[in-house]
Parts: C-alpha cells; sequence; structure tokens
C-alpha cells in the first residue's frame, strides 16, 4: 500500500467546522414569485441553539463574497447595519460574536478538512488509473503482439494530480508518459506509430499518418 492510500480517509472527509452557502430561490411564502438569496450557516453541532442559521437579501442587495462563516457574517453583517430597521440585526449580530469565539479551532478544522480531502482525491485518482491500467492489458496484446511488455508501473504524482504509466519492452525502451487523469483520450507515441486510447479505454493501434 503506498504512503497516499495509508494517509487518506476511508470515506470523503466530511466538514464539522462552521461554514456556509448560498442559493437563489423563491423561499417568501406571502409571494412565492420573489427571488431572495438564502445564506446558510452550517454549524457545529454543539453550537448554542438560539442562534440563527438562515438570513435572506434582495439579489440587488448581495454584495456577499464567498468565504468562511465568520468572513460571510461579517458582510451580510455590515448590509443589514445600512438598513434603516431589520429584526436581522441582533441575530446576525450574534452569531458573529460566535464565529469570532470559533475563529481560531474553525480555521485548524479547515485545514484538517482540505489536507483529508486532497489524501482521498488522490487516493481516488489513483485507483481509477489503476483500474483503467488493468482494463488496458488485453489491448496491448491484442494489438501489439510484437510488443513483449515486461513490466508495467504506474509512476504517482500526487501534488500534480497526475498519474503516468510507464511501458518497458525488450527490444525497445519506451518512456512516453500516458496521463489518465482528467484526459479522455490519451496517446502513447511508439516509435511512428501511436497507442490511441479510444473512448471505451482500449488502446489501438493507429499507424503513422492515419486520421
Amino acid at each position: 500500500m503506498n504512503l497516499i492510500a495509508k494517509l487518506a480517509p476511508t470515506e470523503r472527509p466530511k466538514k464539522t467546522f462552521n461554514h456556509a452557502d448560498r442559493e437563489q430561490g423563491k423561499y417568501n411564502f406571502a409571494d412565492p414569485t420573489e427571488v431572495s438569496v438564502q445564506f446558510r450557516f452550517w454549524l457545529r453541532p454543539d453550537a448554542p441553539k438560539e442562534l440563527s442559521r438562515s438570513f435572506l437579501l434582495p439579489p440587488d442587495k448581495d454584495t456577499v463574497s464567498d468565504g468562511t462563516a465568520l468572513e460571510m457574517a461579517m458582510e451580510l453583517k455590515a448590509i443589514y447595519d445600512g438598513y434603516f430597521f431589520t429584526t436581522n440585526k441582533p441575530k446576525i449580530a450574534a452569531l458573529v460574536a460566535y464565529l469570532e469565539e470559533m475563529e481560531i479551532q474553525d480555521q485548524r478544522d479547515l485545514e484538517k478538512y482540505n489536507l483529508q480531502l486532497a489524501y482521498f482525491t488522490a487516493a481516488e485518482q489513483l485507483e481509477k488509473a489503476r483500474k483503467i491500467t488493468l482494463n488496458t492489458l488485453n489491448a496491448f496484446k491484442l494489438e501489439m503482439p510484437f510488443l513483449d511488455v515486461v513490466r508495467i508501473h504506474l509512476t504517482e504524482y500526487p501534488e500534480d494530480d497526475k498519474a503516468e504509466l510507464d511501458i518497458i519492452g525488450l527490444a525497445d525502451q519506451v518512456r512516453e508518459g500516458v496521463s489518465f487523469i482528467n484526459v479522455d483520450i490519451a496517446t502513447l507515441g511508439f516509435h511512428d506509430d501511436e497507442l490511441v486510447l479510444n473512448e471505451r479505454g482500449n488502446l489501438v493501434l493507429k499507424k503513422a499518418g492515419e486520421q
């Protein structure tokens, strides 16, 4: 088992820290045609129950940038503070105060989440590359019987989110990388001919000059 597989969690990590998102939709039951922007704050399970977790703004008032829950709440508070009167003023003030108290812990948990997600994603992509590698072995034998494949090695580059397949033949050494990550059609050069990875994931031989 490689290092990434050892470090990667078995399941996609979940956000256990305070975070927020927004969604535009129709949330006014009195006027079902009215469009608003809803800001949803997903708080920790132990957060005070009395804290408001949802706020609405007209689309033309939405100047809030994407960011942490605290950053979005502070920008939302600045907008509400500009209103002459709104019941959301004390609610957003209480939410900002709570998020300020949790800022350091949220930052630590966010960094931990990002690291776990990076390992999980890298391990997931490498596993997909391995499966594609296994599926193409028969294509090598069928399309290129003259190529005696003695070793197939998957080289991992997690920092670049790439995986390359190195093929070493007895008569000639071929080291042209085939990236299976985020590539639909990949090619591997062999002298003047090309091995083409088709849409079904099979390697086929294309003669030089063929379209």
